[in-house]
């Protein structure tokens, strides 16, 4: 997205820290973003990647001033701006800004997949609870399995790739006991063979997949709306293995009707 890029170099060039994680695919070895970050280091700004093809940093937040948190699911494209369905974030809160720059600052210090620490919180947001979850470090899977498994009228999700049993499982428990459950895909997540997706739609869940010419890229969930107890799942996580183990990723459950 060139007007990010632009206004990354302007921050730099006022005299703005800009600091800069990636993942390694991306940076070496992709030929349409290549550019983008060599635009980034000739601004002379670091930039500091996972070193490895074997996992994937996917994270797409940003954290300004100490302060300000962007966070979602799209990535800085055009077409995840303009094509993809995708969600983002902002919030102004200094604590939740705290929890992105522990993470941020391990993998700015070449800290990626096992050797990050847990960063798991949950701060107040105006009175409202927020919980962050880091992947691989605070199992971020396990937190969003523990809200279906209380889910007790709907729960709604989008998703590019989801292939996670254990998440399978609850979502059709919660069918069972009487929750009204429906679900998007990605025509493409949805055809992968591990794909939750068949399953699903075979104990009864309603199942989606989008038709449009952008991805579904979003990765959220909406759980008992219309209840005081209400809250949204969303960040950069797939629901996958790899995602959860292995990624750099990072999760929100906003407590909120």
């Amino acid at each position: 997205r060139d007007s990010i890029r632009d206004a990354l170099i302007a921050a730099k060039n006022r005299g703005v820290a800009v600091r800069v994680v990636a993942d390694n695919e991306t940076r070496h070895h992709n030929d349409s973003y290549i550019p983008y970050y060599q635009a980034l280091e000739n601004a002379g700004i670091p930039i500091v990647d996972d070193n490895t093809d074997s996992a994937i940093m996917h994270d797409k937040y940003m954290v300004f001033d100490g302060q300000i948190v962007w966070a979602g699911s799209a990535n800085y494209t055009d077409n995840d701006f303009t094509l993809n369905h995708n969600n983002s974030l902002v919030f102004t809160s200094t604590a939740l800004a705290d929890v992105y720059l522990a993470d941020f600052n391990q993998m700015f210090a070449g800290n990626f997949m096992s050797a990050k620490q847990p960063t798991a919180k949950t701060i107040d947001y105006n009175g409202v609870p927020v919980e962050v979850y880091m992947a691989p470090q605070d199992d971020p899977i396990a937190a969003i399995i523990e809200e279906v498994n209380a889910a007790t009228s709907s729960i709604s999700f989008a998703i590019f790739f989801f292939t996670d049993d254990p998440l399978g499982d609850a979502l059709i428990a919660a069918k069972q006991r009487g929750v009204t459950v429906r679900g998007l895909w990605d025509t493409l997540g949805a055809a992968s063979p591990f794909s939750e997706d068949e399953r699903l739609c075979a104990a009864g869940i309603p199942v989606k997949r989008e038709n449009t010419t952008g991805k579904m890229h979003n990765k959220f969930m909406v759980i008992d709306a219309g209840h005081a107890e209400g809250r949204v799942v969303t960040g950069s996580l797939n629901w996958t293995g790899a995602g959860n183990d292995k990624n750099s990723e990072n999760t929100l459950i906003v407590h909120s009707q």
